[in-house]
């Protein structure tokens, strides 16, 4: 049950992202049905030991407060549904299976025990992940510019790997690149060494070359804060060694490292990313003004929503003037959650939040999980210009990271100089 807990998360994780972002039905409800059942077994199989202790096989009793705001955020739904809160209740059903399936992937990763080996492991995949889906997407923007994996025709805008949105693929990027960053300055020799900066610089390259403004701004911020966390941070070379000859040496990974980044960035190509910025297919002002279409949805019903996944059957009601253009989503996440679950749904998020980071707190901060929080905070940022969210396969990667991160000590002696 240990292995299913760890690798059936990943492998849906995965191919949801493999097919469009999972964003269709057919994909992502048989994937959800999956970690359903798998959150069952593992709750009966976690019990089972503890009905003659009385005691879970280990404690969980910091994350006490974090689960009650889960189970608060979770029970929303239903709450607007029983009050007929909801405007398409249909929508608001679909969006529970969205929060349910994120919070068993996380619950899988966090009451699960790690070892090191095993958390290493993980974190490596999840960096060469970064590097096989930038490859990935430059060679099909370059061979196959309109078809995913050269067979599935996308008509509405060129696709960008096995994203149908340029913009949903550079938020997965943003979400791997630090631990692209982190295993690409890691004690290594030779060969791997170069091979694991060729990664990073391949992840970093395909978010340029996406074109996407709020791809690039996340993962140049990300990029900016591990390169001055490292240099703070990083241990100093060992006395018998120079600076130049020592593998640890943070100076010279980090010089390679940003030489590397910068050579793949221009070969991808910089022109399409500042073209975008100087005129994109839906400007900023256009997505501010539907972020105010969502606050004054939230205005108008402001403790409870309109319920979730309401934006496309409200919205409309709300445009100060038909410009022809109707957005499935609001382009900025918060905004939309307060348009649809109000200020006791956001009540919930922020006391969430607040827990996780508190939690977290309490169990000390290592190299991995500063690393982990730097992508999900880069991730929320993204959310304010885009709705990540509401990408089944981000969704589910974003709180598998946060459930890696919250595991039980799975690196006990690891501190910011190891």
């Amino acid at each position: 049950m240990q292995a299913f807990a760890l690798w059936t998360p990943l492998s849906v994780i995965v191919i949801l992202a493999g097919v469009l972002g999972g964003v269709q039905q057919r994909w992502y409800l048989p994937a959800y049905a999956v970690l359903f059942a798998l959150l069952i077994f593992w709750c009966i199989w976690a019990m089972w030991p503890a009905s003659a202790s009385g005691a879970l096989p280990f404690d969980q009793s910091g994350w006490r407060a974090f689960d009650l705001c889960l189970l608060g955020l979770l029970l929303l739904p239903f709450l607007q549904l029983a009050l007929r809160r909801a405007a398409n209740p249909a929508r608001t059903e679909s969006s529970f299976l969205h929060m349910l399936a994120a919070a068993a992937v996380f619950w899988l990763w966090r009451m699960r025990r790690w070892t090191q080996r095993e958390f290493e492991l993980l974190a490596g995949i999840f960096a060469s992940l970064a590097g096989f889906f930038g490859l990935s997407a430059m060679l099909q923007r370059l061979l196959t510019p309109n078809h995913i994996w050269g067979v599935i025709h996308i008509v509405s805008a060129p696709p960008m790997g096995s994203f149908v949105d340029h913009d949903d693929f550079a938020a997965w990027i943003g979400l791997l690149f630090p631990l692209a960053l982190w295993r690409a300055v890691r004690p290594a020799r030779g060969a791997l060494r170069a091979l694991w900066i060729l990664n990073a610089a391949l992840a970093f390259a395909s978010v340029i070359a996406s074109a996407s403004r709020g791809g690039a701004i996340v993962i140049l911020l990300e990029l900016a804060a591990f390169l001055i966390w490292r240099w703070r941070f990083a241990p100093m070379p060992r006395p018998a060694a120079s600076a130049l000859q020592s593998p640890r040496s943070p100076s010279r990974s980090l010089w390679v490292l940003s030489l590397v980044l910068l050579l793949y960035a221009g070969l991808a190509g910089v022109r399409p990313l500042w073209h975008n910025f100087l005129d994109s297919r839906i400007s900023l002002a256009q997505r501010l003004s539907f972020a105010g279409v969502a606050l004054r949805m939230g205005a108008h019903h402001p403790l409870w929503g309109y319920g979730l996944g309401s934006w496309l059957d409200v919205s409309p009601a709300f445009l100060r003037m038909d410009s022809g253009l109707l957005l499935n989503f609001a382009h900025c996440d918060p905004a939309q959650w307060f348009a649809d679950a109000g200020l006791i749904g956001c009540a919930l998020l922020l006391a969430l939040g607040t827990a996780y980071l508190w939690s977290l707190r309490q169990s000390g901060l290592s190299q991995l999980r500063f690393v982990i929080l730097l992508a999900l905070f880069g991730f929320v940022a993204h959310s304010f210009i885009e709705f990540v969210f509401h990408i089944p396969a981000l969704f589910l990667l974003f709180t598998a990271l946060a459930g890696l991160a919250a595991a039980p000590r799975w690196v006990a002696n690891e501190s910011f100089a190891d």
